[in-house]
């Protein structure tokens, strides 16, 4: 009778633990999130996970560290973009072609719309104004800035660029350059070669918008394209 009695408690104890295995494997089970803390999930129940002191203080101290690397990176980048357009307005002011006109004014361009996106603050220009102090110091910047550089900088956002005297300077120099060169070919048809280039070049160059907004300019590289299909049509083949 005894034997009985304890088999059937046997039983009942295995099916009580078999039904509660069930049950934490369906609906119920615990989750160590932490070698110090333990927290019970029930299914469809809000999960609330606490970390302890510790954690919670190295998760801010890699927050901050990041935080501090963006602000870093941020900043060097505001301060390239103002040696951008430092550097595209020098190269649009210097074109001597009209190659380097349509590059750098669109280089131009684009690096004023970059500085209008990113907001850059005195702290920016400052350094970049140092930064190219310093390259001209140690010799690797053959430019060193003036007060009016400076100024003009620093006012990028009212500043307006004279195309018109730069384009007028660029007519000028390409015609003496290629005047030039024409008058040193020896061979008449190396000379012809050129002088389709120049006709063809200077066709494709009337077609930008910044250099026809003057017709002045526009005149002058008519005249000069219409002086070298004459010396085209005189130059023996």
């Amino acid at each position: 009778m005894v034997t009985v009695i304890i088999i059937s408690l046997l039983v009942i104890v295995i099916l009580y633990v078999l039904l509660n295995r069930r049950k934490d494997n369906g609906i119920n089970r615990e989750e160590i999130i932490s070698p110090q803390i333990m927290v019970s999930i029930n299914g469809g129940e809000y999960k609330e996970i606490k970390n302890s002191p510790q954690e919670r203080a190295n998760r801010e101290k890699r927050q901050l560290l990041m935080k501090k690397k963006d602000e870093r990176i941020m900043r060097k980048h505001k301060i390239w973009l103002v040696l951008r357009y430092m550097i595209s307005h020098r190269q649009l002011v210097q074109s001597s072609t009209f190659y380097d006109f349509k590059k750098y004014i669109a280089d131009h361009k684009y690096a004023i719309g970059e500085l209008r996106k990113s907001h850059p603050n005195k702290y920016s220009f400052d350094a970049a104004i140092r930064f190219c102090r310093m390259e001209y110091y140690y010799g690797t910047c053959d430019h060193q800035l003036t007060e009016a550089d400076i100024e003009f900088i620093l006012n990028w956002q009212s500043n307006i660029i004279n195309t018109h005297d730069i384009l007028k300077n660029v007519f000028v120099s390409y015609k003496e350059y290629w005047d030039g060169v024409l008058s040193s070919y020896i061979r008449p048809s190396a000379r012809t070669k050129r002088l389709q280039y120049l006709i063809e070049n200077l066709e494709e160059m009337m077609d930008l918008s910044d250099i026809q907004e003057y017709p002045d300019i526009l005149q002058g590289m008519k005249e000069l394209q219409n002086q070298y299909q004459v010396q085209l049509n005189e130059n023996p083949q």
